[in-house]
């Protein structure tokens, strides 16, 4: 027991340590309209991309199949010229002015970003993770690669922190990427989730032991530990641990690590990208 409250401290100090990860965004928007907290938040982060063409289904699918009881935040980037935003910023004013959206932060991907991440992670960025083997042929160099899968992290995290900072607590959270097209309603109420446990889709149903960084759902305790792996990859003992540069599989050795485990109870329909029609519905259970 001793054993296992040392170990709970020292993991509460590494939160601490790195408890406020900066931004630099180039666009915020945050509604101060003291309504009340709603019962479910969705912390939604990644690339724009193709996000305002799946806004119709996530409000249908996500925000009114749950009776409108849901909160947003978002924290999203931009890879200028890659995502073609051209700098419309009146697209993000039409989703940040939806009711249910309650921040949007938008960063821009570029040296500053690079620097920082290595910034944060500066306890293991040159004695482990730079040297753990990468999944596939980067692409922009070794160095770009890495920074790439651990900027993934960040915005996950960096979205959770919205959540946090709202000083709401919300019976569940999802955390969703913003490119996703959601082809059925999710319907929280039916989740039965059980504290400390994550939700979520296998990355494929043959690669059984890594989920995705797609979807997940999980109480407030549940979904700060998924969200965390920023912080755990500055910690030694889990760094040193992973053997393989795949971000998905650092999620899930994160997860694993404070989890009980892994489930979906109710098959959810969705898929990645609007212009392929591979679909994710293949739930797996894992158990530590």
């Amino acid at each position: 027991m001793l054993a296992v409250a040392l170990y709970a401290l020292y993991i509460s100090f590494q939160y601490a340590v790195l408890a406020e990860v900066p931004d630099f965004p180039v666009y915020v928007r945050s509604k101060n309209d003291n309504a009340p907290c709603a019962r479910y938040a969705v912390a939604m982060s990644g690339g724009i991309r193709t996000l305002t063409h799946r806004l119709n289904l996530f409000q249908t699918n996500i925000v009114e199949a749950n009776n409108n009881d849901v909160d947003v935040y978002a924290h999203l980037y931009l890879t200028d010229p890659a995502d073609n935003f051209r700098g419309d910023f009146a697209t993000l004013d039409h989703f940040a002015a939806r009711p249910y959206v309650k921040q949007v932060v938008v960063e821009m991907f570029n040296q500053t970003i690079q620097e920082q991440i290595i910034t944060d992670l500066r306890g293991t960025w040159d004695s482990c993770l730079a040297n753990i083997p990468l999944y596939k042929k980067p692409k922009g160099g070794i160095i770009k690669s890495r920074l790439r899968n651990m900027s993934m992290f960040r915005k996950i995290y960096l979205a959770y922190q919205q959540v946090l900072k709202s000083g709401c607590h919300y019976q569940l959270v999802v955390r969703a990427r913003a490119d996703i097209s959601h082809r059925r309603r999710m319907r929280l109420g039916k989740v039965r989730a059980r504290p400390g446990d994550v939700y979520g889709p296998w990355r494929e149903p043959k690669k059984e032991g890594i989920m995705t960084d797609h979807l997940a759902v999980g109480d407030m305790q549940a979904m700060r530990n998924y969200c965390s792996t920023y912080l755990k990859l500055n910690t030694t003992d889990f760094c040193h641990t992973l053997k393989v540069s795949h971000p998905e599989y650092m999620l899930t050795q994160n997860v694993k690590g404070f989890g009980k485990h892994v489930a979906w109870q109710h098959p959810y329909d969705f898929i990645l990208d609007a212009n392929t029609q591979k679909s994710l519905t293949d739930w797996k259970t894992w158990k530590s």
